[in-house]
């Protein structure tokens, strides 16, 4: 009869740790989306000395993106960079080597500045495409609606004589709700 009452206690304890608690589990999904454009960095830039190109065109509409993945906005959780990668259309045979550092920075109203991606000491090796470390942080704050600016920070360690036309691909990586 001990016995029993051991295995009842221990079977009502087992099945209270194994049923599903009452809370309701958020229907997350992630998605992605791509913002690509190009920006140009001026020739005869001083050497060793970090330079701010103006603000660089970010093309991309949040709503419409949110929209045709069966979210919007005010659903989006998390929004983070999966990269970004850097390549050089002109002039052709020009490659990365100019480059010491480079630095990404978005910038909202109301939010600040912060610096999403950079490579710095870039190697003499490296060829016409760059790809950069990006920040691990939620950028929501920036991507959740349009209006956020991107800079771009450079510094050359090579002289340029002609403008070196680069365009940019950023991958996002979305957690959202769905819908309902």
């Amino acid at each position: 009869m001990k016995q029993l009452k051991t295995l009842l206690l221990l079977a009502a304890i087992s099945a209270t740790s194994i049923l599903p608690s009452c809370e309701k589990v958020e229907d997350l999904f992630t998605f992605g989306f791509n913002i690509q454009n190009e920006f140009t960095v001026p020739p005869n830039l001083p050497i060793n000395t970090p330079f701010t190109l103006p603000s660089v065109p970010m093309d991309y509409n949040s709503t419409e993106t949110f929209e045709s993945n069966n979210t919007n906005a005010d659903l989006v959780k998390k929004i983070t960079l999966d990269y970004i990668k850097l390549t050089i259309l002109e002039p052709v045979g020009q490659d990365f080597t100019f480059v010491k550092d480079i630095e990404v920075i978005f910038d909202m109203e109301g939010v600040g500045e912060k610096t999403i991606a950079w490579k710095y000491d870039v190697a003499d090796t490296v060829g016409q495409v760059l790809d950069l470390d990006v920040t691990p942080d939620g950028l929501e704050a920036y991507l959740k609606t349009d209006g956020a600016k991107m800079t771009i920070k450079v510094t050359t360690d090579k002289l340029t004589t002609q403008p070196v036309k680069i365009s940019y691909d950023i991958r996002t990586r979305v957690t959202a709700n769905v819908f309902k």
